[in-house]
């Protein structure tokens, strides 16, 4: 039995549940290729070359390599700047973390109002995006007036 034969074996074997389950991960499957292996695949192979906006790529092989690894000191300080910001950074907002967490979890007098001041701005920073949002779709000049203009529907009062 060739390779063929047992790849089509092994598909008819997959009962209808997995079908099923193939089918709802497939959106998931197509947005990572487009949004993070395509450009991943990409920017690697552009690493290779000396594009740039104006021109086509041309294969240079190591050099763009070569060039940041001995020849560029910028790029040894921005990484030990960048090292020394995870080092610095990382812990400090762990621990930050940990302590909002203990002072939300603990049994004290006011910690109700504690978490309800926490805990609001995330829900107004919401509300007030999306109500920006909305009030600039539907201004005189907005999205939704210019579409129905296109349309020649008279424009909604904004």
């Amino acid at each position: 039995m060739g390779v063929e034969q047992t790849m089509i074996n092994k598909l008819s074997d997959f009962n209808k549940k997995e079908w099923v389950g193939l089918l709802y991960i497939t959106p998931w499957i197509i947005g990572f290729a487009l949004f993070q292996l395509y450009p991943l695949v990409t920017s690697l192979g552009y690493s290779f070359t000396d594009y740039t906006m104006r021109k086509s790529p041309n294969f240079i092989g190591f050099d763009n390599y070569v060039h940041m690894f001995m020849k560029d000191d910028d790029f040894f300080q921005s990484l030990k700047i960048t090292f020394l910001y995870v080092l610095m950074a990382v812990p400090f907002k762990l621990g930050f973390a940990l302590l909002i967490a203990v002072l939300v979890n603990v049994k004290l007098k006011y910690v109700n109002l504690f978490r309800t001041l926490y805990y609001l701005p995330s829900i107004l920073g919401g509300s007030v995006a999306v109500s920006i949002l909305w009030r600039f779709l539907f201004m005189k000049e907005g999205m939704v007036n210019e579409a129905l203009a296109s349309l020649s529907i008279p424009q909604s009062i904004g």
